[in-house]
């Protein structure tokens, strides 16, 4: 049965000593050596179109130091060409695509690093840019038409969409038995099964990538081949034959079976530079403008060009065996469990080590809250297409999390452009999604997530499905996120009564905490916090406010929906007395030793839960967008009660720990970044029992906000 490569390949995620991130020296060795190549492509890209934005896309990005280089190579090449030709600056969106089991949360998380590196380096030279990731496979469509500039992938065209059909007989009998790749025994049918893959995979990458770039634009493509007409020789076959020797010794010690050998074949083709040349003559697509094939050592911390000697067989075998171990690991562990993976890795090694003493072989490389706000999502979205009636729509969710709640946005907005374009009688349009949260996010689960949710659509829809694609973009939303008029439509839901920080001043002038004794706003706290935290959070709104008005084209909108409050008071409403709760758990933990009081006084929330005034007052002040809506509702503590009788609670103590396991999911990382992990089973123990109590006396609600804006012609 063919097995879809996306289910189960991802290069070994983290920065442990078998990880990708430690292991892939050969793929930043290709990026380095290809560098005049890019350079090339993107000077007469740029040099043509001087465009004021551009879309650059990395094809098969992983995580690791390499994940940045081709970013850094661009940014580069690109502001050297722009002072030269004396251009104002274009913005760069960076699309990181790979599939969605890549560790994307290394990846994001190491944003914010480079970005400071490369702030430090250029400084005012640096190119304005924006990095998202975009998951998926690119063995299909990945964009929206005619909206990249430039495609650029390093070391990932060799990897098969899927493991090749025909490798089995009509009784369903392994063809290629004691082999994982083509090796010299393996029948013509293999050899075929192979070639025809890869000629179906390609054709299919070059008519997607056509279908997605603009005119003029362009790709730079790198992967693993073969200098060899003949299928079976070539570097790549003695790589995985050596493998498959590793595996065939382990059968015959009884430590696996010799049917699962012989059904593992791998999903990967080292093609002909004639045969790359061939799909792309025949799908009349492209011009090659350029075509190279280069060899580097099997080791990547061998650097030397001598082809004979190697000088310690042993360190390099070592060094081989953990670079193919970073990357096939998954699809091995996948098919005979992990628990083989250090055995087979270490006689892997010792192979390699016994074959580089007698030839020192070489890689042939070729260049290459929804629902309930639904209504004004729906007033908003309906106005914004039936005014513009774009082909292609850009919307980002604002604060996406990682959970069931991560897809109703999309769900809602396919839901309404879809009617609408079938009441409109047109075209739907093409729809691209932008999923935001900060780099700390598990985008990891969103992504995997990606394709049952997709699944699901297709099922429920079938052909009325509007086309869309869904990627992530890393980074906080007090700031600029997209390039200028790039977005049609934000969105965000329980996000914006966050801060960007704790609010400054919240110590006296010798350091003294002011809030002692409190997490959030009481009603003992002193005026100068009271100030602190709505100073802060006008300044917050207000930069989030001018970064959107930038990126927005023009007719574009949002609905925003955050904790608020009804009364003018800060010190009063559902927040005060939620967080009120938690502080005094924490107290009681002081009174009892259990938690330092210094630890608390130092703790204050990074959270303000405005006033619709404050907000609308926000708005006027920067003159940006027209409030075309703005609504207040209420909602129970517990998120599973749904009864409107304000007075009756049916099981406090139920609704408490509902409330208590609410608020940890939300705070539990601020908590534990601040008092340790060790005190928080106990802590939201005693923050259930509170609220239990608290709910006997007043069935308090949350207050929430919704706000519609449109950006000012």
């Amino acid at each position: 049965m063919a097995f879809k490569v996306e289910q189960a390949l991802h290069m070994v995620g983290g920065a442990g000593e078998t990880s990708y991130a430690t292991n892939s020296r050969i793929q930043e060795k290709a990026i380095y050596r290809t560098k005049p190549i890019l350079e090339t492509a993107i000077a007469e890209l740029y040099g043509k179109l001087l465009p004021e934005r551009m879309v650059v896309v990395d094809l098969g990005c992983s995580s690791g130091p390499n994940t940045f280089l081709v970013v850094s190579e661009v940014l580069g090449i690109v502001g050297d060409l722009r002072r030269r030709l004396e251009q104002k600056p274009p913005e760069i969106q960076f699309f990181l695509n790979d599939l969605p089991g890549n560790d994307f949360n290394n990846v994001f998380r190491s944003l914010e690093r480079y970005e400071k590196m490369m702030e430090e380096e250029k400084g005012d030279l640096l190119v304005p840019h924006y990095v998202v990731g975009a998951p998926g496979s690119f063995y299909g469509r990945l964009f929206p038409c005619n909206t990249v500039h430039f495609f650029h992938s390093s070391y990932s065209l060799m990897w098969l969409s899927q493991v090749p059909q025909g490798l089995e007989s009509e009784q369903g009998v392994p063809l290629n038995k004691g082999n994982i790749y083509i090796a010299e025994n393996s029948p013509p049918q293999v050899v075929k099964a192979y070639q025809e893959q890869h000629r179906r995979d390609f054709s299919t990458f070059l008519k997607s990538r056509y279908v997605e770039l603009s005119i003029g634009g362009g790709m730079v493509l790198t992967f693993l081949g073969r200098k060899s007409e003949h299928p079976a020789s070539g570097e790549l076959s003695y790589l995985y034959g050596l493998l498959a020797e590793a595996l065939n010794a382990m059968v015959s010690q009884g430590i696996i079976s010799e049917d699962k050998v012989d059904t593992f074949n791998l999903p990967f083709y080292g093609a002909s530079m004639q045969e790359v040349k061939a799909v792309i003559h025949d799908e009349g697509v492209f011009d090659l403008e350029q075509a190279q094939t280069f060899e580097s050592n099997w080791d990547p911390f061998d650097d030397t060009d001598d082809d004979d000697n190697v000088f310690d067989n042993v360190p390099n075998g070592k060094n081989v065996a953990k670079s193919i171990r970073a990357v096939f690991e998954s699809l091995i562990a996948h098919h005979f469990g992990d628990a083989i993976l250090d055995e087979l890795f270490s006689r892997y090694a010792e192979k390699v080590a016994r074959h580089l003493l007698i030839e020192k072989t070489t890689y042939t490389v070729l260049e290459k809250a929804i629902y309930r706000t639904k209504p004004i999502l729906e007033t908003a979205i309906a106005e914004l297409y039936g005014t513009l009636l774009p082909e292609r729509m850009v919307v980002v969710d604002l604060g996406c999390s990682s959970g069931p709640n991560t897809f109703l946005v999309v769900s809602e907005v396919l839901g309404i452009v879809g009617d609408l374009r079938r009441r409109l009688e047109q075209k739907p349009p093409e729809i691209q999604f932008f999923l935001n949260d900060l780099p700390g996010n598990d985008f990891n689960n969103v992504f995997r997530s990606l394709e049952r949710y997709e699944k699901k659509m297709e099922e429920e829809k079938g052909d009325l499905l509007v086309p869309h694609y869904v990627v992530g973009a890393p980074g906080s939303f007090y700031g600029r996120l997209f390039p200028c008029n790039a977005v049609h439509f934000f969105h965000s839901n329980y996000c914006l009564m966050w801060l960007s920080q704790v609010p400054r001043g919240l110590e006296g002038e010798q350091g003294v905490p002011l809030n002692k004794g409190n997490i959030y706003i009481a009603e003992n706290s002193p005026p100068q916090v009271v100030k602190a935290y709505q100073e802060q959070h006008r300044r917050d709104f207000s930069t989030f406010l001018k970064s959107r008005y930038v990126e927005l084209s023009i007719g574009g909108g949002m609905v925003l929906t955050f904790l608020g409050r009804r009364n003018k008071q800060p010190t009063s409403g559902g927040l005060s007395c939620m967080w009120g709760l938690l502080a005094e758990a924490l107290n009681a933990m002081v009174s009892q030793g259990i938690v330092s009081e210094d630890k608390l006084d130092a703790f204050n929330l990074p959270i303000y839960a405005p006033s619709m005034q404050e907000v609308k007052a926000v708005i006027h002040d920067e003159g940006l967008f027209d409030l075309e809506q703005a609504q207040i509702f209420e909602f129970n503590w517990d998120p599973f009660d749904d009864t409107d009788d304000d007075d009756i609670v049916f099981d406090n103590v139920l609704n408490g720990k509902n409330v208590a396991k609410c608020i940890r999911a939300v705070s539990e990382p601020l908590i534990a970044h601040h008092f340790g992990d060790a005190i928080l089973d106990e802590l939201f123990s005693r923050y259930a029992e509170k609220v239990a109590r608290h709910l006997l006396v007043e069935k308090t609600k949350y207050t929430v906000l919704v706000i519609a804006l449109k950006k000012k012609a």
